[in-house]
């Protein structure tokens, strides 16, 4: 039997009927950046252990869907380790890494605005869609038509990849995104597509849509569990907000649950302008230590020489 009223909150600690009934859930609707979303509380279930906290729930012509909170698993996450490593297709960043990045690990690709870092979790991508893997690429900055041109301009074939279902781009605004919803899409467009290369660009992008900086921190956590479970080499971009800064990874900290770090910024020298990619953390991995100049040319990513001139790592 399901007694239902409307209550405030605080009268549901208080009232008779809550103290006989076996189970209560408590459903309501908050404003988060001008939308209005619902929300279900399980508060108490008697002989039955449940989830705590914020389910996100919505009302659509085919039902009332429920998106569990994500969290972080707390017992230590078991899945496969492997050797194999999945490249770049840039010479000299491969060689940094010791041959690319280990399989199933989440790599944070962080730099200022115009580093790109967009275009190399790209080129990740269409060097896996050219040895057979399917790339799945979730963007909340660049639309598909814009992506499309900045591959044609270093003579990069995306088209064939996009036709043939190895390449697969989506463009979600940020303003309108739920993360838990969020979640859930994610791991059902990798499953149904068979994903093994995973971008999302950028993890700034997506950060400023937050309203709970914990819960935010939660969502990384354990989405990078899900995707690490499921074997799934993956790439966040972060913007950095000062690009000649050497060591900022993000504001939210979120080096704990990644595997390596890839750091792109601008040095100045002699009066010029010029970028410089380093590895600031590779788990299991004995990668270069090296800072190194590189070059984005109409023929594609080039990695240079070592950077050694002191006063460009001030």
């Amino acid at each position: 039997m399901f007694l239902i009223g409307e209550y405030e909150e605080k009268e549901l600690t208080v009232l008779s009927e809550f103290a006989i009934a076996d189970g209560i859930f408590h459903l309501y609707g908050q404003e988060e950046k001008r939308f209005q979303k619902r929300y279900l509380r399980i508060l108490k279930m008697r002989g039955t252990s449940f989830e705590q906290g914020e389910h996100m729930f919505e009302i659509t012509p085919a039902g009332i869907e429920i998106y569990p909170r994500m969290k972080p698993v707390g017992k230590e996450l078991e899945y496969e380790v492997t050797t194999e490593k999945k490249r770049f297709g840039i010479n000299g960043l491969d060689e940094m890494l010791g041959g690319g990045l280990p399989e199933g690990t989440i790599t944070i690709l962080s730099g200022g605005t115009g580093t790109g870092k967009t275009l190399f979790a790209l080129k990740f991508l269409l060097e896996g869609a050219e040895k057979g893997e399917k790339g799945l690429l979730l963007s909340f900055e660049e639309p598909l038509a814009q992506l499309k041109r900045n591959a044609y301009s270093l003579g990069w074939e995306i088209d064939k990849y996009l036709q043939d279902g190895r390449l697969d781009i989506r463009f979600i605004s940020p303003i309108e995104l739920d993360i838990d919803k969020h979640a859930f899409e994610i791991i059902d467009m990798i499953e149904k597509n068979n994903v093994n290369r995973f971008v999302i660009d950028s993890i700034t992008s997506f950060e400023s849509s937050i309203v709970d900086l914990q819960k935010y921190k939660d969502y990384i956590w354990a989405i990078a569990q899900e995707l690490k479970r499921r074997n799934i080499t993956t790439i966040f971009t972060v913007l950095t907000e000062n690009p000649f800064s050497p060591l900022m990874v993000s504001k939210a900290q979120l080096s704990f649950a990644v595997d390596n770090i890839i750091i792109f910024r601008y040095v100045e020298s002699n009066s010029s302008i010029k970028k410089a990619v380093g590895v600031l953390k590779a788990r299991g991995i004995n990668h270069s230590r090296d800072l190194r100049k590189y070059e984005i040319t109409p023929n594609g990513i080039d990695i240079l020489g070592k950077l050694n001139e002191t006063n460009m790592l001030k």
